[in-house]
């Protein structure tokens, strides 16, 4: 078992056969870019106090779980060159700030951006046009038009709100959909057969294993 959002979680998940890595993005007090999904520190390392109001020093000395370091985006670009895709969900951090890392690292090639923060998105654009984008979303409404509005191409609704027409909407429009979070095999086969393009799951090898 490891914890998500680790070096260890990101290793396992592509010896289990993940063609994709699915990860949280969060910018520290001084401008590091960090892997960690929640705001509050408290649920996976126990501390007090947020991502944002503390810098990168006070972060490295933190454990998830007790055990693990909490990465940051650099950390994980090299350990994921040429290795999988990965989905960089930017939870709160600049996007121009996350665009210079992945030309650093050449690796703007390599990613697809997603946020639940559409005008983050239509950042990404403005500072580099090159890097995929991807609209995460909650609610039902219309693919075809938000893809369009923020020029993005990926569509990435939660699995309920999945079916026939809204994976027929996106593909009209020229664009992709991936779905989540789908742990149950039923459910994967049943995205599968309406043409979703992509799963994220908790459970890769189950997943991998429903989809050879």
């Amino acid at each position: 078992f490891c914890p998500e959002n680790t070096l260890e979680s990101i290793a396992r998940a592509v010896e289990l056969g993940a063609w994709m890595v699915e990860l949280d993005v969060r910018q520290a007090k001084d401008g590091t870019l960090v892997i960690f999904h929640d705001e509050e520190l408290g649920r996976m390392t126990g501390a007090d106090g947020t991502v944002l109001a503390s810098d990168w020093k006070a972060l490295a000395k933190l454990k998830v779980e007790g055990w693990f370091k909490i990465p940051r985006l650099d950390d994980v670009l090299v350990q994921l060159r040429e290795k999988a895709w990965i989905n960089i969900e930017i939870k709160r951090a600049d996007a121009a700030r996350v665009a210079e890392t992945l030309k650093r690292h050449a690796m703007t090639d390599q990613v697809v951006v997603s946020s639940f923060d559409w005008d983050v998105i239509s950042a990404l654009e403005a500072a580099d046009p090159a890097i995929a984008r991807a609209l995460l979303t909650e609610e039902k409404q219309n693919p075809a038009a938000a893809l369009a509005k923020h020029k993005a191409s990926g569509w990435f609704p939660r699995a309920d709100l999945v079916d026939a027409e809204v994976v027929a909407q996106v593909h009209s429009a020229g664009g992709y959909l991936m779905t989540w979070t789908v742990d149950d095999p039923d459910a994967m086969r049943s995205l599968t057969a309406l043409g979703v393009d992509g799963i994220c799951s908790n459970d890769v090898e189950t997943l991998v294993k429903t989809l050879a």
